[in-house]
């Protein structure tokens, strides 16, 4: 084998092994290039166990502890006033209704200052708690319940001084001052809560025993019938509420929105408001 063929295999054999290793750097490099970026293996949250509601719950139901569980919470999402032990729950009453799933609040329950007869109630330490029975046509029909939010009407005979156009002393020619009784209607009260209500629950056609191939028997009917009201008052309401009610007065309740917070601006309605508004004036004899 001359030189120049020996050269010329070696030459080739250097040519092809930089192509092998050209081609082998690219390869590297493309695949260093395109490969995914390892994550790095996130941290979880601290978590707590907190208690939530294993079904759904209305407003005053006492809790029971079937009624509740524990979830595993992340720490973050927890609300301050959450509560971390079942046994913090029973025999509590809710505050608001809740949903299944749903945190247990400190806020939401009541602590009972008394339980009896199904009666729970929350009663602050600046409050009287004062049983009232307005006899009015809203509470004889069951439509009020605990929680909500009424103002108290009042109608009653007031004892007002009037005097005389024509003088009754004629010698000194001055008007004496008679007094008269006169009926008024006023607003005697605003945005007064019902804290629980005392009630006989009456039922009616109670379903018959089951037997075979029987039609589903209709479920009893229930009536409730309110035998008082328990409002949380100041002592000078309540003060107010039972002077009310010793002079005769006629009450009469009326239901506001769950969510009103405003004092309304009323007028006390007397016989002149009625002959003003109306128009109303007794036209004069021929």
């Amino acid at each position: 084998m001359n030189a120049k063929l020996r050269n010329g295999i070696i030459i080739a054999t250097v040519g092809i092994i930089l192509i092998l290793a050209g081609i082998t750097v690219f390869y590297l490099f493309v695949s260093t290039a395109y490969k995914p970026i390892e994550q790095p293996t996130p941290v979880l949250p601290p978590t707590k166990m907190v208690v939530v509601a294993s079904r759904d719950m209305a407003l005053g139901t006492l809790i029971a502890a079937g009624d509740l569980t524990l979830v595993e919470v992340p720490e973050n999402i927890i609300p301050r006033d959450a509560i971390l032990d079942i046994a913090l729950v029973v025999n509590r009453r809710l505050k608001s209704a809740v949903v299944a799933g749903e945190m247990l609040l400190e806020h939401k329950l009541a602590n009972p200052t008394n339980v009896n007869h199904d009666i729970a109630y929350e009663l602050p330490d600046d409050k009287v708690l004062m049983a009232f029975l307005p006899s009015d046509l809203m509470t004889s029909l069951s439509i009020l319940e605990r929680g909500d939010i009424v103002d108290i009407l009042v109608t009653m005979p007031v004892p007002v001084e009037v005097t005389n156009q024509q003088p009754l002393n004629n010698q000194t020619g001055t008007n004496q001052p008679q007094t008269e009784v006169r009926t008024f209607t006023f607003d005697a009260m605003q945005k007064v809560s019902i804290t629980a209500i005392v009630a006989d629950i009456q039922t009616q056609g109670e379903a018959q025993p089951a037997v075979p191939n029987a039609p589903t028997p209709t479920p009893a009917l229930s009536a409730i019938k309110i035998k008082a009201l328990l409002l949380a008052l100041s002592p000078q309401d309540a003060l107010l509420l039972k002077n009310l009610k010793d002079t005769g007065a006629i009450f009469d309740l009326v239901l506001r929105s769950p969510t009103s917070e405003a004092l309304f601006e009323t007028t006390p309605i007397l016989t002149e408001y009625i002959r003003d508004r109306y128009g109303l004036e007794i036209p004069r004899q021929p």
